[in-house]
């Protein structure tokens, strides 16, 4: 199966990316807040596809869980999008140089156009990584 890990404290979102996600062929691992993420990616197996992170988590923030992704080898390979309301330039920038691979504002875009944005960074990332 194909896994996708979502760090999402809204339920509502959540429950909308699930589906769309279930209906294109993945199954969706979700937690709720940083601290939740952190601990979950530490021991999840087989590792996901991609990981996709709201800024604004509980606990620890989304920048927190995403600087801790990329120092721990066992992640540098796997993209990871940020999916978030939050709009400043500054933010995507943060994000950007802390190493993740997309932004997107939630907002900008439908549930199946985010499976689409991940579907394609996903393909772009292992086509990168092979050579």
């Amino acid at each position: 199966m194909n896994t996708i890990f979502l760090a999402e404290d809204d339920e509502y979102i959540a429950r909308v990316y699930t589906r769309a996600f279930r209906i294109a062929g993945y199954e969706l691992v979700v937690v709720t807040d940083g601290e939740a993420a952190l601990q979950s990616l530490s021991s999840i197996d087989p590792l996901p596809q991609a990981i996709i992170l709201d800024v604004s988590l509980p606990k620890t923030s989304g920048l927190n869980v995403l600087k801790s992704l990329r120092s721990n080898s066992r992640f540098e390979h796997i993209p990871v999008a940020i999916l978030t309301n939050s709009f400043p330039k500054e933010t995507e920038e943060q994000f950007k140089s802390a190493g993740a691979n997309l932004y997107m504002i939630k907002i900008e875009y439908k549930p199946g156009e985010v499976v689409e944005k991940i579907e394609q960074l996903i393909k772009d990332h292992v086509t990168t990584n092979k050579s």
